[in-house]
């Protein structure tokens, strides 16, 4: 099939549910960790999605722990792709250092086109639009935490450009 596609990391695994390699996504797709329907990686990884989903409702304390549980193993099987993909991390708490990790995983990707969001970028936690949701959850009203000539997104967009160039694509 010759349609471009979009692959999103948190949803691009192998059939044992593991993180797909980097080699293995599609070469006509854009690969990128979440949409504006989904957590920002911050978010993703600290599991504020999954307290935002129990706070409006659209979990209950059964499916919270069990949300909680598949994203401990979500973590760890997204660690495992790093190193596997050689990309080394020093702290699992280090959450901006996890989100560039992430970012050079993509950047290695054999899908044609990269995409890093400026959600990412600032470490935003919180998702823009929660699905399912209409007056539950402020959806596409929060803004981003710094203007776009702040220093710390200055410094996110260096950081990204240099991760480009180190897999050999255009940065920002």
């Amino acid at each position: 099939m010759d349609i471009p596609g979009c692959a999103v990391l948190y949803f691009e695994r192998a059939s044992d549910g593991r993180f797909k390699p980097p080699s293995d996504y599609r070469r006509k797709s854009v690969a990128t960790v979440s949409t504006h329907d989904l957590t920002p990686f911050a978010g993703f990884w600290e599991k504020r999605d999954i307290a935002l989903r129990r706070s409006l409702g659209i979990y209950n304390e059964s499916e919270a722990k069990k949300a909680d549980s598949e994203r401990d193993v979500d973590r760890a099987r997204l660690l495992e792709a790093l190193a596997q993909a050689g990309i080394t991390i020093q702290a699992e708490s280090d959450t901006p250092a996890l989100c560039r990790a992430v970012h050079a995983f993509l950047a290695s990707s054999s899908a044609q086109l990269f995409l890093a969001k400026l959600d990412d970028l600032l470490g935003e936690r919180e998702q823009l639009n929660v699905p399912g949701t209409t007056f539950e959850s402020p959806n596409w009203r929060r803004k981003l935490s710094a203007g776009i000539d702040a220093p710390g997104l200055i410094e996110a967009l260096e950081d990204l450009a240099r991760i480009c160039a180190a897999y050999g694509r255009q940065g920002p």
